[in-house]
C-alpha cells in the first residue's frame, strides 16, 4: 500500500477512518496490523500535534496578553450615555411633557 493510498477494511470494505484505531469503525471487525500505523509513526504524530497544541496556546496566550495590555494602558475610558427614560408619564422624558 502507498502512502496516498486509503487503506480499506478487509471484513466491511469501506475506507478506514483513522489507522490509530485497532477496530474498524464501520464494522468493528479487528483491523490487521499492517493496516494501522506502527507504534513509531502513532508516537511521531501525537509528539507534532503536542506541539502544534502547545504553539496555539502560547499564541493565544499572548494575544489575550496584547488585548489586556492595549486595553488598560489607552488610560481612556468610554462611557456609554445613560438609557433615555422612555415612559411618556415621566416628567423626565426628553419630550418634557409630564407635570
Amino acid at each position: 500500500m502507498s502512502e496516498n493510498e486509503t487503506p480499506i477494511c478487509p471484513a466491511c470494505r469501506r475506507p478506514l477512518l483513522t489507522r490509530f484505531a485497532k477496530l474498524c469503525c464501520y464494522c468493528g471487525a479487528a483491523l490487521p496490523a499492517e493496516l494501522l500505523l506502527a507504534p513509531e509513526q502513532k508516537a511521531e504524530i501525537e509528539r507534532r500535534e503536542l506541539l502544534e497544541w502547545r504553539q496555539r496556546q502560547e499564541e493565544a496566550e499572548e494575544r489575550a496578553k496584547e488585548k489586556k495590555g492595549a486595553r488598560s494602558s489607552s488610560g481612556t475610558t468610554i462611557q456609554m450615555p445613560p438609557r433615555l427614560n422612555r415612559n411618556p408619564h415621566s416628567s423626565s422624558t426628553l419630550g418634557g411633557h409630564g407635570t
